[in-house]
């Protein structure tokens, strides 16, 4: 296992990352209800990559779990390790956003299970469609706050 640096850190990369070590590590802002949040370790899509050294991703979900805001990654923009990612279906909830410094992100990430040369990624080169994951994010109905004061 090798834990995510900085430089790696691009919208499409899927990373499995320890909530618990994000709130730890501070500075990070959840948008979704409280006690709605994810809490156990999840792997996370990045969507963006902001000036300010922050990643805009939302966990990732191997169930719809009958919840109908879960939408369906497209299996053919997966790539990078197989396991528990090529040939599984992965969703993601358009209401649940977390904006996460970098180098909080590199901390949280020890247990990923990848290594630099196949990390996962999703639409690695179709970025139109990582802006379709964020197309409702103006219309997120929960406000930021904080992840390390709850």
């Amino acid at each position: 296992m090798v834990a995510v640096t900085a430089s790696e850190v691009e919208p499409g990369l899927v990373v499995h990352l320890s909530p618990e070590l994000l709130k730890s590590a501070g500075g990070c802002k959840i948008q979704v209800e409280p006690g709605k949040e994810t809490q156990d370790d999840h792997y996370f899509l990045i969507v963006a990559v902001y000036e300010d050294e922050t990643a805009l991703a939302t966990p990732l979900f191997s169930t719809k779990h009958g919840i109908r805001d879960r939408v369906l990654l497209v299996e053919a923009q997966k790539s990078g390790k197989e396991a528990l990612w090529i040939g599984t279906s992965s969703y993601f909830f358009k209401w649940q956003f977390w904006r996460i410094p970098v180098h909080a992100l590199e901390l949280a990430s020890a247990k990923d299970d990848s290594q630099p040369e196949n990390r996962r990624r999703y639409a690695a080169s179709d970025k139109t469609v990582l802006a379709s994951v964020t197309k409702d994010i103006s219309r997120l109905r929960q406000p930021w706050r904080d992840w390390n004061s709850n």
